[in-house]
């Protein structure tokens, strides 16, 4: 057996190999840490609310990622919400400008939208999940808790009929996870990385961006 080699400072540097690298690290560094857009507020990261100022900007770009497409024609589904976690963003969100880095801070895995199928029982699961959790971030929703219960909830404004729904969401979720179980086995169909999502949505705007509170999950008690 070769004896271990403890890497210490005892190694000499490499210096071709350190060439070499030198000009992908510096211009990765330059991409990365480029300023891509200014926020309007401070964004941040909190999981003891059940409804966020980030929390609604990821899942208001989320579902408008696949809105669009489908108002574009580019997919037959049209989305009825969104639905992400909270623990699924990694950092807050400062007001003024926004680099890269912040972005991959903020989501650094690998997650894709995804969009499931789901029937009016499906959602009565959903719903009662949110309530009982204390919330999570939604879009196109709304939701009423009493006693830890729903007392109501819309979709677009409006009390759910029978039929199917088509929810955004993430991979990671869509999977189970954060006990999502009313999503796993569904039709589903994927789109970009959420990553790609939240930096078109910085990259785009022609203005500071905002978002609010708006009440989409609310407390009787």
């Amino acid at each position: 057996m070769v004896p271990a080699t403890p890497i210490d400072n005892s190694i000499s540097v490499d210096t071709d190999a350190q060439n070499t690298i030198q000009p992908y690290k510096d211009s990765m560094s330059t991409y990365m840490n480029e300023v891509i857009g200014e926020l309007a507020v401070d964004m941040k990261r909190l999981k003891t609310e059940p409804e966020t100022i980030l929390g609604n900007f990821v899942a208001d770009l989320s579902f408008d990622h696949v809105k669009k497409l489908y108002k574009l024609q580019q997919i037959d589904l049209e989305p009825s919400m969104c639905i992400l976690n909270f623990g699924g963003l990694r950092t807050s969100l400062s007001k003024g400008p926004v680099t890269r880095s912040k972005v991959f801070e903020l989501m650094p895995f690998e997650n894709a939208i995804v969009a499931v199928k789901m029937t009016r029982s499906d959602m009565d699961s959903l719903f009662h999940y949110l309530a009982r959790v204390g919330g999570q971030p939604i879009s196109n929703a709304r939701l009423s808790v009493s006693n830890n219960k729903p007392s109501s909830y819309t979709i677009n404004g409006k009390p759910l009929p029978e039929g199917d729904y088509w929810v955004v969401t993430s991979d990671y979720l869509a999977n189970g996870g954060d006990n999502m179980t009313f999503f796993k086995g569904k039709e589903r169909r994927s789109f970009i990385k959420l990553r790609d999502a939240i930096m078109t949505r910085i990259e785009t705007s022609s203005r500071p961006i905002s978002s609010e509170i708006e009440g989409r999950i609310t407390y009787d008690n």
